[in-house]
């Protein structure tokens, strides 16, 4: 168990070293929605002039957890990632899936 507790503090390390507060909030709302995570969207908009990330980082794991989502995201992070670009109409991502769908249906 110890080994999967050292797996998980990595691979959450790398998340907060990919990701800013903000940018880790907009693709955890994307795929798990906003409604349990309220009270850290207001606690961030309130802190939002002088925050300190490191306290902010462990409330998203702490709200991840107590949800019981932590380990799925951690383990899917880069995935939905991909599929929250997919869906934004400006990412580049986004055109190419589209000229995809076009392209097929040509054949």
């Amino acid at each position: 168990m110890k080994h999967l507790k050292t797996f998980e503090n990595n691979n959450w390390q790398d998340i907060e070293n990919q990701y800013d507060v903000y940018q880790l909030m907009e693709i955890i709302i994307f795929k798990y929605g906003k409604e349990k995570f309220m009270d850290l969207l207001k606690d961030i908009n309130e802190e939002e002039s002088d925050y300190n990330p490191d306290e902010f980082y462990e409330q998203i794991k702490f709200v991840l957890d107590k949800h019981d989502l932590l380990n799925d995201f951690i383990e899917n992070y880069e995935e939905y990632q991909i599929e929250k670009d997919e869906n934004d109409p400006y990412h580049w991502r986004h055109r190419q899936k589209e000229q995809e769908k076009l392209s097929k249906g040509f054949n």
